[in-house]
């Protein structure tokens, strides 16, 4: 099968209020090295994805649980959220996903980035390929 997605990235702060394990659990968040101020203990978590396998079953299993309706904001937003090197960005609500539902976020909650298989890369292709995944049950 083709690869649709080359590489997942999932990234999240988690502050001195919250409980380290809880975010971590939330996708299996790995530590990455702090990139801000260590003074107030706040951590950036950050985990990678690039096996084909692991991707696809995030990537069903998020489809099947997201509400209807933020399956339908991403399907309305995919030009928006697409920029031309392929990469698709969306947010996810942290303590939704800490108590192992998903939903949408406008916040900063969880970044997520997917970077498209697209041979020749276009953003066009791209556009393409995201809205048979999100909009039209296909390719997953």
């Amino acid at each position: 099968m083709h690869k649709l997605v080359h590489t997942l990235e999932i990234e999240t702060f988690c502050y001195p209020t919250e409980e380290l394990e809880k975010v971590k659990k939330a996708f299996e968040i790995t530590e990455f090295e702090p990139s801000i101020s260590s003074a107030n203990k706040t951590r950036v978590l950050k985990t990678e994805e690039e096996k084909h396998g692991q991707i696809t079953d995030f990537l069903k299993k998020l489809k099947s649980e997201l509400p209807e309706n933020n399956v339908k904001e991403i399907c309305e937003t995919i030009e928006r959220r697409t920029d031309e090197q392929g990469n698709f960005f969306f947010r996810l609500d942290k303590q939704a996903a800490s108590e192992e539902e998903y939903k949408l976020s406008n916040g900063s909650d969880i970044q997520v980035r997917m970077k498209i298989s697209s041979f020749p890369s276009n953003r066009k292709k791209v556009i393409e390929k995201l809205e048979k995944i999100w909009c039209e049950n296909g390719l997953l």
